[in-house]
């Protein structure tokens, strides 16, 4: 009998002990699988935050790619509305040409992206075309007048004053002010200098300022002005203005403007003989 107490006695040790051991290995198979599944879930986590971050660049780039096709259709339009508006054929503006995008959405969230000023700008122009606002126009100009306004928007503030003066030069780049040049660095990322290249191709400067007054001249050196200007007109300061020409006459309005008044005027009456080897006085 106390033999048989004695075995029991053991068997019951060996299944406390088996019984330990078993719960021991399931404890660590447990704690194994939380592990793995612990590494899982972070492996799982690492590879969204990937995921999302190509995602991130993959929309970044987009989004580069359009500013910079925004700024090329942008700028190109510029350039085809200076020439217009330069040889006085603003009326035969019609159409733009076509705005080439390869991703559209991409397009849409750079333009909500931009610095508000900057913002509003471009808007102000797709305004002027059909579809402008929904990045979908073939370019054809709907409203010349407001276009007028935005062109007029981003030029050198003399320029609507003096444009007659630039048949020779220089480019349309020289005129384009701080507003717009900061634009096209929104968009395309490339550095802008005010001014640019403001020079006649006989190298005589067009254009010089000091603040916000300016100093406009001919290609053969003759000051037009030292002058500030206010919406599309002299406000302070000397200038000299072409006021009418024909065939045989150019007939120019000088004299000192104070608050955009013209306060001491001079009419120059000036033969072309030709125009751009006489001095706005009309002497050889």
């Amino acid at each position: 009998m106390v033999l048989g107490i004695c075995i029991a006695a053991v068997v019951l040790i060996l299944a406390v002990i088996l019984f330990s051991v078993y719960r021991k290995k399931q404890e660590e198979k447990r704690l194994e699988e939380e592990r793995l599944k612990k590494i899982a879930e972070e492996e799982e986590r690492q590879r969204q935050i990937r995921l999302k971050e190509e995602e991130k660049r993959a929309a970044r780039k987009a989004e580069t790619e359009a500013g910079k096709e925004l700024y090329r259709y942008l700028n190109q339009s510029i350039k085809t509305m200076f020439y217009h508006y330069r040889n006085e054929k603003w009326e035969e503006l019609k159409d733009l040409g076509k705005l080439e995008l390869t991703d559209r959405d991409a397009a849409v969230r750079c333009v909500d992206k931009l610095p508000s000023s900057g913002g509003r700008l471009l808007r102000r122009f797709l305004s002027c075309l059909e579809g402008g606002k929904e990045l979908e126009t073939d370019g054809k100009v709907t409203d010349p007048d407001r276009l007028k306004g935005f062109f007029e928007q981003t030029m050198m503030p003399f320029f609507p004053v003096y444009y007659p003066e630039f048949s020779s030069g220089p480019r349309y780049i020289s005129f384009l002010n701080q507003k717009i040049l900061k634009l096209f660095t929104q968009l395309s990322g490339k550095k802008f200098r005010l001014g640019y290249k403001n020079r006649y191709p006989n190298g005589q400067i067009a254009f010089e300022w000091a603040d916000d007054v300016y100093r406009v001249f001919r290609p053969d050196g003759y000051r037009l002005c030292e002058a500030s200007f206010a919406e599309g007109k002299v406000k302070d300061g000397f200038a000299v203005i072409r006021e009418y020409e024909d065939d045989n006459w150019i007939i120019y309005r000088s004299g000192q403007w104070k608050d955009g008044l013209l306060i001491k005027e001079d009419m120059q009456y000036r033969y072309k003989i030709p125009v751009e080897n006489r001095s706005i006085n009309g002497d050889e």
